[in-house]
């Protein structure tokens, strides 16, 4: 059974740097050898025989980090036709009164939130505040972040 060829392959900076350095120090000959091996490997599978010289120019850890990719991508393909990753459970409660009631920066907050980074937490925070028009019983009125009021104080 002969193989799919493959429309795509990650081909990452430190392959061309390999390459370009061929060029300058061996010659154009190698370099084009090299850079064979890499993309036969990468869109056909074919893995150089061992007395090939791409071996001596880095070749395995190419591939390992090709394979690598492939199977990160193999992977993303698999979860996103099961609906993608699940959403992360914040307590929203809890976001709210620590950004509202402290003056807890938002990189203070992240670390209260655990693996969870300060542009996700102020994604969420300015989703819920859209969705529900503020946080619990009262709206804020935000007209900058600084010295977000009450909106129902005269």
């Amino acid at each position: 059974m002969v193989k799919e060829r493959n429309e795509h392959f990650v081909l990452y900076a430190s392959v061309f740097n390999t390459f370009d350095l061929l060029c300058e120090q061996i010659g154009k000959e190698a370099a084009c050898d090299y850079i064979r091996a890499i993309m036969e490997y990468g869109f056909d599978g074919v893995i150089p025989p061992r007395n090939n010289p791409a071996w001596l120019y880095g070749f395995e850890k190419d591939k390992i980090s090709i394979d690598n990719a492939q199977a990160r991508y193999e992977k993303s393909q698999v979860n996103g036709a099961k609906g993608g990753r699940k959403k992360a459970k914040i307590d929203m409660e809890r976001l709210c009164r620590l950004k509202e009631t402290t003056k807890m920066t938002w990189d203070e907050i992240a670390n209260e939130f655990p693996p969870y980074s300060k542009r996700t937490l102020q994604r969420r925070y300015s989703d819920y505040i859209e969705q529900n028009g503020g946080c619990g019983d009262e709206v804020l009125n935000f007209d900058d972040e600084e010295n977000a009021t009450n909106a129902t104080e005269p």
